[in-house]
């Protein structure tokens, strides 16, 4: 993908996505700056867009955000990430590299992001240079993993400035593995929890007179004070409908565009109501329906796979078995759901010898 606009041609129009997503946006220039579905924007109005898919990628070299690589006096509001982002040095985010004198509103990530110097969960890099002209995040949330060697940060990685404004926004202290974002303030709401706190809380404004998910005085979660997670979603709307869907104790927060709601879970880079497995980031598909993943996703590790429970199917195309220790063709076992009748009509011959290829 070539990014829309430049440092020399700003994109200064509005982009309304209405409610679409982008699927597997791929860009990979590690030397050259300003890369994101938009490279510089100025003036503008981005909204009501979601970017996801499993091969979606976004690599370059600083400035990089999957959405925006530099925003400059820019309004984005409605958004959501569910891919990688990978900067070679500074100013990488999730969403956006570099929010400068901006406002990003309603807006998560659950896609990693890595880079080296001002990396964050939502915004790389977010400074003001005075009272009127200053940046704004305003309910945002980021539960991706989040890599850097400085100025590192949960939800911003840098903002550099007193005049920047995070409010009502949050991040996974767990997932993210930062324990810190640049400017957290208690007051405003904006703070770090582990995502199953995240997870627990099923509606906005969730506070310790509605739900046991937070404790009374902040002590639990090493705050000075009483937190209120998802301060104000409620107020969020697009169309009349509520925008935040909550989900269950086990689920994160999510952008709802016409009655679709748009969560990755597991974080895996696939929505829930595409993904087989959407509690595992191990795999995602399962053509048959057995139970058993078609293959596994492409940034599951050694020990992502080992801690999976899944067993790759041999015949993801035939529900009738799965295993096939020796990789002859021909099944070790029949499937659960496989019945008498299901061998009888079944395409495939059991294997006399499972353990030999010969």
């Amino acid at each position: 993908w070539s990014p829309i606009g430049s440092s020399n041609d700003r994109f200064t129009a509005t982009f309304e996505g209405n409610g679409h997503v982008i699927r597997n946006l791929f860009i990979n220039r590690s030397n050259q700056y300003y890369q994101g579905l938009f490279a510089y924007t100025q003036s503008a109005l981005i909204r009501n867009l979601g970017l996801t898919g499993p091969i979606m990628s976004v690599t370059g070299y600083s400035n990089i955000g999957t959405l925006v690589g530099r925003a400059y006096l820019s309004e984005i509001k409605n958004v959501f990430n569910t891919g990688p982002v990978q900067g070679v040095d500074d100013q990488v985010g999730g969403l956006v590299g570099s929010l400068i004198s901006s406002t990003l509103e309603n807006a998560v990530n659950t896609g990693p992001v890595t880079g080296s110097i001002n990396v964050g969960g939502l915004v790389g890099y977010a400074p003001s240079s005075d009272a009127t002209l200053f940046s704004t995040v305003r309910n945002g949330l980021s539960t991706g993993l989040v890599s850097g060697s400085s100025n590192s940060g949960g939800l911003v990685g840098y903002n550099g400035s007193p005049y920047t404004v995070i409010e009502n926004s949050y991040w996974a202290s767990d997932a993210s593995g930062q324990t810190t974002s640049a400017g957290e303030s208690e007051a405003n709401s904006y703070v770090g929890l582990p995502l199953a706190a995240l997870q627990c809380a099923v509606t906005a404004n969730t506070d310790s007179s509605n739900s046991s998910c937070v404790s009374a005085d902040g002590s639990a979660e090493g705050f000075t004070g009483p937190v209120t997670l998802f301060n104000g979603w409620d107020q969020a709307l697009l169309e009349g409908q509520n925008l935040w869907d909550f989900g269950s104790v086990s689920q994160s927060p999510a952008m709802a565009f016409d009655s679709i709601i748009y969560r990755d879970n597991d974080s895996d880079g696939v929505l829930d109501y595409e993904d087989a497995f959407p509690q595992n980031p191990a795999a995602f598909s399962d053509t048959d329906v057995d139970g058993h993943p078609d293959m596994l996703s492409l940034s599951c590790d050694a020990s992502c796979i080992a801690n999976s429970g899944l067993q790759l199917d041999q015949f993801p195309d035939n529900a009738d078995a799965w295993q096939d220790e020796d990789l002859d063709g021909q099944p070790d076992s029949w499937g659960t759901s496989c019945d008498a009748t299901c061998q009888n009509e079944s395409s495939l011959v059991l294997d006399a010898y499972p353990n030999d290829t010969d």
